[in-house]
């Protein structure tokens, strides 16, 4: 396998990997937010929960976007055997 298609492999999957988590944030913070999901009593956490995981999601979304940014402009060179 050779550098450049390594590489359109790893940014591919970085690009998918982003748009599912990325859609998955999304749902998470419309359920921590949505009406019906206010807490109305202290055991009742389901949006609390839902916030959490939107938080966690947001911030691997960040992390693969940063990735993503690094692999597309990582320059491939040449070495001798």
């Amino acid at each position: 396998m050779d550098k450049p298609h390594l590489l359109a492999l790893i940014v591919a999957t970085l690009e998918h990997d982003l748009d599912v988590l990325t859609r998955a944030a999304q749902t998470a913070y419309e359920a921590a937010t949505a009406e019906e999901n206010i807490a109305e009593n202290k055991y009742d956490t389901l949006g609390l929960e839902a916030s959490y995981l939107a938080t966690g999601q947001a911030r691997r979304s960040a992390e693969i976007r940063q990735a993503l940014v690094i692999y597309q402009q990582l320059l491939l060179r040449d070495y001798d055997p």
